[in-house]
């Protein structure tokens, strides 16, 4: 079975997310203006979540306490508000790619739904 990939060149053409949400207008997609940006704003969440993990992911790699000061709770914590941080920063501004597919398929499936 052959997944359809050819919208995935159709994206290239965006840079940021925000560039994305100022082509796409909800009459093309025969919904509001408050769902197209419910849409806009759970793909940017999602993102947002899955760069928060791989952040994590990724300092679980690097080992603790390679210093002669011990890694505290208080440190540990701070670091995983400061990857939530980043990760949403990333996502607002234009991410890795993830919230612009979720957008289009989101709404291409809304508008095949509503024919």
């Amino acid at each position: 079975m052959m997944m359809d990939i050819s919208h995935i060149q159709n994206m290239a053409q965006f840079s940021t997310t925000e560039q994305m949400s100022r082509r796409l207008t909800p009459a093309q997609y025969g919904m509001s203006e408050r769902e197209l940006q419910d849409i806009k704003d759970a793909a940017e969440a999602f993102e947002s979540y899955f760069l928060q993990i791989m952040l994590r992911e990724m300092r679980r790699t690097i080992p603790e306490d390679q210093g002669f000061i011990p890694t505290s709770t208080a440190e540990r914590i701070f670091t995983e508000m400061l990857d939530e941080e980043m990760a949403k920063d990333v996502a607002r501004s234009g991410g890795i790619g993830l919230s612009k597919m979720i957008i289009q398929q989101l709404t291409r499936d809304y508008a095949s739904n509503m024919r």
